[in-house]
C-alpha cells in the first residue's frame, strides 16, 4: 500500500529507496546509533575545535598584573646616638653621670613631643671633654629659637646657650632637630665635682615652650 505518496524499499548496501508519486527515486544512506561500546565517533579534522590565543593587551588590558603584598620598609635616615660623640659608654660614664634616662629611650616620648612642642632628645659626649645634646621640637613657624638654660648653683644664677638647627638629618617635615654643646670646664671653679642643671626652651611665634623633665630638670654629674 502506498501512503504519502512515497513506496520505500531497504536495498541490499543499507540504503533506503524513496519512490516518489512522479516515479522519482531518491537514494540516501541509512543511519544507525552506535552502541558506547564502540566508541565515539570520531570527529572530522576540520571541524575539531580550534584553539586561540589573544593576549591581554591587545584587549586595552594590562599585559602584566603585579600585586604587592608586603611592601618593603622605607629606609629612615639614622638618627645619631651616644656612639657617635663617645668612643665608649665607660668612657662617657666615666666623666659625666647622667641622673635620667634617656628621652628618646622612654615610651611616652612623642607624646611628650606633642604635648609640651620641644624634648630632649637625647645626650652624649664628645671625646670626653664636651657634652653633646639634640633637641626635639614641633615645626610650629620657619623662625624658631631653641636652647638650654643652664645652672650649678641650684638657679642662684643661670645662663642661656642657643642650639643650632642639625641639618645632617631631619627626623620629618613637622619636626626639627637642634643640637647643643656645654663645655664643663667652664663651671669648674675648683673644683672637683660640679652638678649641671639644664632644661630646654623652644621660642616661636612669640610663644615661649619648655621641657624641664616633668620639673625635675635634667642633671649631669661631671668629675673632673
Amino acid at each position: 500500500m502506498i501512503k504519502n505518496g512515497y513506496n520505500r524499499k531497504l536495498s541490499s548496501s543499507n540504503s533506503i529507496d524513496d519512490e516518489d508519486e512522479f516515479g522519482q527515486r531518491a537514494i540516501r544512506k541509512a543511519t544507525y546509533k552506535r552502541s558506547s561500546s564502540e566508541g565515539a565517533p570520531k570527529i572530522p579534522i576540520d571541524f575539531q575545535k580550534t584553539k586561540s590565543v589573544r593576549f591581554a593587551d591587545c584587549l586595552g588590558l594590562d599585559l602584566v598584573y603585579v600585586r604587592e603584598f608586603c611592601k618593603s620598609p622605607p629606609i629612615l635616615r639614622r638618627v645619631p646616638s651616644i656612639s657617635d660623640y663617645c668612643k665608649m659608654k665607660e668612657d662617657f660614664d666615666s666623666k659625666f653621670q647622667c641622673q635620667f634616662e634617656q628621652p628618646s629611650c622612654q615610651s611616652n616620648f612623642y607624646e611628650k613631643l606633642h604635648a609640651q612642642n620641644v624634648v630632649l632628645e637625647s645626650i652624649a659626649s664628645e671625646d670626653q671633654h664636651l657634652i653633646v645634646g639634640f633637641i626635639l621640637c614641633v615645626n610650629l613657624a620657619y623662625k624658631k629659637n631653641v636652647g638650654i638654660r643652664v645652672t650649678t648653683n641650684n638657679w642662684k644664677t643661670w645662663e642661656d646657650s642657643t642650639a643650632n638647627f642639625y641639618e645632617d638629618t631631619r627626623p620629618s617635615q613637622f619636626t626639627d632637630r637642634f643640637i647643643f654643646k656645654i663645655d664643663p670646664s667652664t663651671f669648674k671653679n675648683g673644683k672637683k665635682i660640679v652638678n649641671l642643671e639644664f632644661a630646654v626652651w623652644y621660642k616661636v611665634n612669640g610663644m615661649e615652650f619648655w621641657d624641664n623633665n616633668s620639673k625635675k630638670n635634667y642633671i649631669i654629674e661631671v668629675k673632673f
